[in-house]
């Protein structure tokens, strides 16, 4: 989120996150958090961050799942983990591509709009409010987004009227304090950010006092092994996977590694390897990077039919093939 000068006055001092994910900044604007509701009001009971989900749903503490343009086996870390989950949950329903981890595991799947076909609004990392428009017909049996939700809420007693994308951001505007009075028309062709309309004070307000305490500790150096981190590609969408034109974009099992950690490994740029996590392995191509730090190596999560997403937390060995 956003805090200091857009947040809560004119000291200049704050942070800035930057989101993993298109609209990730709107999404937890509008409450799509574990610990908060729309207009980040608290709540009285709060729900579970992601991996608990996939711990809830083995475990059989929860029995079904609703996931809207996500595939936890492609989009998510802890890729084992959401495998034994969707395999023990009773009823696994999506909103989105027919995607791996959706064709092998989803109950029932309402087709999502391509981005060209979606009605709404994003906001983006700076708080600029930006509006969609929808630049070609949906195909024959697809329903906008924000319907599909509409619909199943009614089915569980929400009886809010929503019929239009208008109405749905008529609703937003009314329940997220810092958007009050900001119209589509105002939004208009340009976007508008949010903290230059009158509405902004009604950000929460909180302050983070940093001492030399809440530095965070050091990495211990690799000792034999790496750190692992994992790197999403910003191509591994439905979208790309599906088009032939694009397959090319599709990203691959890369492995990134410091060219002093390569060396000492007999590893060359290019070289076929192995990544060991707990007894579970990977292959990978090897790319030397000198952006990555020495004892670390970053892996390509996301990549079609495993890749880093299938390594449990921990060090990793990595190993000439």
């Amino acid at each position: 989120g956003l805090a200091g000068e857009d947040a809560a006055g004119k000291d200049g001092s704050g942070l800035f996150e930057i989101p993993a994910t298109t609209n990730g900044r709107g999404l937890r604007e509008v409450g799509v958090l574990p610990d908060a509701t729309s207009g980040l009001r608290p709540v009285t009971k709060t729900g579970l961050p992601l991996p608990e989900i996939a711990g809830a749903l083995a475990d059989g503490s929860l029995t079904g799942l609703l996931t809207v343009g996500t595939d936890p086996l492609a989009d998510l870390q802890g890729r084992p983990a959401w495998r034994a989950a969707l395999l023990k949950a009773d009823y696994v329903a999506v909103s989105g591509f027919l995607t791996e981890g959706v064709a092998t595991y989803a109950d029932v799947v309402f087709p999502a709009e391509a981005p060209a076909e979606q009605e709404g609004t994003l906001t983006h990392p700076d708080g600029r409010l930006q509006r969609a428009r929808p630049a070609i017909k949906r195909p024959e049996g697809v329903r906008s987004g924000w319907w599909v939700l509409a619909q199943l809420a009614s089915r569980l007693g929400d009886r809010t009227p929503l019929f239009t994308a208008g109405m749905v951001y008529a609703e937003l505007v009314d329940d997220v304090a810092f958007y009050a009075g900001i119209t589509l028309d105002a939004i208009g062709g340009k976007g508008l950010r949010w903290q230059a309309a009158a509405a902004a004070g009604a950000w929460p307000k909180g302050t983070t006092q940093l001492t030399s305490e809440s530095e965070p500790a050091v990495v211990p150096s690799a000792n034999g092994t790496l750190r692992l981190s994992r790197a999403g590609s910003m191509w591994r969408i439905p979208e790309v996977a599906a088009s032939p034109a694009l397959r090319f974009m599709v990203p691959t099992a890369d492995a990134r590694l410091a060219p002093a950690d390569a060396e000492r490994l007999e590893l060359t740029e290019g070289a076929a390897a192995t990544l060991a996590v707990d007894g579970v392995e990977i292959a990978v191509t090897t790319r030397l990077d000198s952006r990555v730090p020495v004892g670390t190596v970053v892996a390509q999560a996301g990549v079609p039919g495993g890749g880093a997403d299938e390594l449990p937390l921990g060090p990793v060995e990595v190993r000439k093939a």
